[in-house]
C-alpha cells in the first residue's frame, strides 16, 4: 500500500477540528439537554465520516495500486500487460480503459516495427547476394561456376531447401536437365 496522501491528512485534521471546535460553539447556544446530543451527533457524524474516508481512500488506494503496477510492468517492456476488467475500478475505469488502449497500441506499434524491420533485413541480405552474385559474374569465366553459385545464394536468399536450374533437353519438349542445384541428391546434377 502506499503512504496516505495529503488530502487524507487534511480531511483527517478538519474533522479533528471540527470535532474539537463544534461542540464549544454548539455550547453556548444550546440547553443542558442539547449539549449531549449535540455531542451525540458529532461524534457519530465524525464516525461515519472516518468510517466512510477509510473505505473509499482503501477501495481508491487499491485501484490506483492496479493502475501503477500495470503502468510499471508496460514500463518494463511487458506490453501484454492489462488494468483487468473496468467493473474492477469502477471510479477509474477510464483511466484503466485509457491505459488499456495504450498498452494495446504499443503492442500493435511494436509488431509492426518488427516486421518491417525484417522486411527492411531480408531485403539487404537480397541485394547483398544481388551484388556478390554480381562480382562473381565480373572475376569468372566459367558459365557453370556461375550458375552454381547462384543456386548456392538462392536457397538462403528465399529460405527454400531446394534450388535448381534446369536446362531443356535438345530435341525434347518435356525432357530437362539440372544444370546447376542445391539440397538435391549427390549425382542429381548434371
Amino acid at each position: 500500500m502506499t503512504r496516505p496522501s495529503s488530502l487524507r491528512l487534511r480531511l483527517v485534521s478538519i474533522t479533528i477540528i471540527f470535532l474539537a471546535c463544534g461542540p464549544t460553539f454548539g455550547m453556548y447556544f444550546a440547553t443542558e439537554s442539547l449539549r449531549d446530543i449535540v455531542w451525540l451527533g458529532l461524534l457519530v457524524g465524525a464516525l461515519a465520516l472516518a468510517l466512510g474516508w477509510f473505505i473509499w481512500s482503501d477501495r481508491f488506494l487499491r485501484q490506483t495500486n492496479a493502475l501503477l503496477l500495470t503502468a510499471r510492468r508496460l514500463t518494463a517492456g511487458d506490453l501484454k500487460a492489462r488494468t483487468g476488467p473496468a467493473e474492477k475500478q469502477e471510479d477509474l475505469s477510464a483511466l484503466a480503459n485509457a491505459i488499456d488502449i495504450m498498452a494495446a497500441s504499443l503492442e500493435k506499434q511494436v509488431a509492426e516495427r518488427e516486421r518491417a524491420e525484417w522486411t527492411l533485413l531480408n531485403r539487404t541480405h537480397q541485394q547483398t547476394v544481388i551484388a556478390a552474385l554480381g562480382q562473381f559474374a565480373l572475376t569468372t569465366t566459367n558459365f557453370d561456376d556461375l550458375l552454381q553459385q547462384a543456386v548456392n545464394f538462392m536457397p538462403q536468399t528465399l529460405e527454400v531447401a531446394f534450388c535448381g536450374i534446369w536446362e531443356r533437353q535438345p530435341g525434347s519438349d518435356d525432357a530437362l536437365r539440372l544444370q546447376a542445384g542445391a539440397g538435391w541428391h549427390a549425382g542429381s546434377v548434371g
